[in-house]
This record gives structure tokens, C-alpha cells and sequence, in this order.
């Protein structure tokens, strides 16, 4: 959460620059706002954003050009549908062997049995997969599904998921912001259409 001297100092930084940038409004209302607008990124996305957009900017930045350079950072982060779909099909090789060896009820040293192994070196690989590759999959018996894909409909299945998977993130971090967002009272920035 971007904390009070965060906003103050971006505020401050902005009026170095553009003098004239809330001259005659009230600067608590305007500390104020940017804060209630700030509040799901931490001081150090604000920082590097807000550096970003005064690098650029030929106006004062807004909430929303910050904002917006945020979340062009976190994409940039995001595994690449190629690289995310590289992770999901090694998986799914991995899976489509252990699935021979459910069956198998041999009682291994430890008391448990092949197949129950098996079962739990799956569970293990469905655990690691990123949480936006498991959206895509939907559930760990949908994983075991698709681990029993023929080639043919694996490439069926990989074009299909480097046309949605970039989606799925974007759904995925807007769902992120909106939780963290969930327990702001809007009624105390804005009121009758005035701020306040």
C-alpha cells in the first residue's frame, strides 16, 4: 500500500517540475485522492512509475498515468504465453507417465503404494504450475485429462492457450487490484459528486 509520504513526496515532485500543478486547489483533497487511488500499489511501484512518467510526460502525470505505468511494469513480468505453455506441457509429459503407475499397488518401504506415489508426485506437479497456467487448466482432474492428449490435439490445445492465456492474466491481475481495493470506503473521497 502506498503510504502517506509516498504520496506526499509524488506530489511534491510533480510541483517541482509543474509549478502551476494544484496551485489553487486544496492540497489535502488532492493528497487525498492520489492516495485513495494509489492505495493497491506499494511506494516502490509508485516511485519507479511516477519516475517513469516524468521521464515522459510533458504535463503533469495524473493518477492514471501512473497507474497505467504500473501495470505495463507488472505485465512485462508476466511469463510469456510461449514460456508459460513450455512449463504446462513438460507437466503434462510428466503427468501422462506417472498415470501408467496409478494402478500399480506394489507396497513400496514407506508403506504406500505405487500408484498411491504416483498420485502424489502428480499432486506435487499440479501444486508448482503458476496460478494463471492452473486457471487455464481449471483443476487438477482437468490436468490429468489433458496429459492424455494426443499430439495432434496437444497442438490443437497450444494454440488455443497462446490465444487465451495472455486474457487470463490481464483477468487475473484485474481481479488481484479489485480484492485489494475491496475494503476502501469511496462514500469518504466523494460525495453528492464533491470531494471532500
Amino acid at each position: 500500500m502506498a503510504s502517506k509520504r509516498q504520496i506526499a513526496n509524488t506530489i511534491t515532485a510533480i510541483k517541482t517540475i509543474f509549478g502551476y500543478y494544484a496551485k489553487d486547489g486544496d492540497y489535502d483533497v488532492v493528497a487525498t485522492l492520489w492516495e485513495r487511488l494509489l492505495t493497491p500499489y506499494t511506494d516502490e511501484q509508485v516511485g519507479k512509475a511516477l519516475y517513469a512518467c516524468m521521464q515522459e510526460c510533458k504535463t503533469p502525470p495524473t493518477p492514471a498515468d501512473v497507474i497505467e505505468r504500473i501495470k505495463k511494469s507488472e505485465r512485462a513480468n508476466l511469463p510469456s504465453p510461449s514460456r508459460a505453455w513450455a512449463k504446462l506441457a513438460s507437466t503434462l509429459y510428466d503427468v501422462e507417465d506417472l498415470q501408467y503407475d496409478f494402478r500399480y499397488t506394489a507396497v513400496c518401504e514407506d508403506g504406500k503404494t505405487q500408484g498411491e506415489k504416483a498420485r502424489e508426485k502428480c499432486h506435487a506437479l499440479w501444486d508448482k504450475l503458476p496460478a494463471d497456467v492452473k486457471e487455464y487448466v481449471g483443476s487438477y482432474g482437468e490436468l490429468l485429462k489433458m496429459a492424455r492428449l494426443t499430439d495432434d490435439e496437444l497442438k490443437f490445445e497450444r494454440a488455443r492457450f497462446l490465444k487465451m492465456f495472455p486474457q487470463i492474466q490481464e483477468q487475473m491481475q484485474q481481479a488481484k487490484a479489485l480484492s485489494e481495493y475491496k475494503g476502501q470506503d469511496d462514500t469518504k473521497l466523494i460525495s453528492n459528486g464533491d470531494v471532500v
